[in-house]
């Protein structure tokens, strides 16, 4: 003889169920706490980051010249390229998770493929005293890993569509930064200043 299980504990377990076991979830009865817009598709992300990554650098000493506007030719000191790998289910285009960590990361990223300059570049900086400078340039790297899941005709369960994780860069920025300056905290600056002063 079956029991109908009271509903709070129905709503305790059925979260649990639908993220282990979506198939006995979507057994559950008219007593089912709702966790999802049924029939609708959603990306979860964990282990986001969006360290700084220096991609070309030159170091300057500037002590016999008078301060203004200097050229340097900096070069590669690393590279990001966008791209999605998939570890569980159908493959899809690699831009729509990385749109989807766009939005995560509230960061403007590159599609999957794009890759940044490994060339060496020239970067024209003020000058305003006399120091030991790093002329630089870089970018966000960001990473993250995603599940992304479709919620069932009730919504109190979902199952995987696909996993994976996804890696992508924003618009790089440059500058001249003083060795005995101070930038700050979490900042581009603050990296170079810690890998190359």
């Amino acid at each position: 003889m079956l029991r109908r299980i009271p509903l709070a504990i129905l709503g305790a377990t059925t979260v649990l169920l639908g993220a282990l076991s979506p198939a006995f979830a979507g057994e559950v009865g008219p007593d089912s706490i709702i966790i999802c817009d049924p029939n609708t598709y959603a990306y979860a992300w964990s282990s986001k980051a969006t360290p700084w990554a220096v991609l070309h650098q030159y170091t300057y000493e500037h002590f016999t010249n008078s301060t203004g506007t200097f050229t340097k030719t900096a070069t590669a000191q690393t590279s990001v390229k966008a791209s999605v790998s998939y570890t569980v289910g159908i493959k899809v285009s690699g831009q729509i998770p990385i749109a989807s960590l766009s939005a995560e990361t509230n960061l403007s990223l590159k599609s999957e493929g794009t890759q940044t300059n490994t060339a060496s570049i020239t970067l024209t900086e003020t000058l305003d005293h006399y120091a030991v400078y790093v002329f630089y340039d870089g970018t966000h790297r960001a990473t993250g890993s995603f599940s992304y899941n479709k919620c069932n005709s009730r919504g109190d369960g979902s199952t995987v569509v696909n996993k994976g994780t996804a890696l992508s860069w924003d618009q790089p920025r440059s500058g001249a930064l003083a060795c005995d300056t101070t930038p700050p905290v979490g900042s581009l600056g603050a990296t170079v200043k810690l890998l190359y002063c």
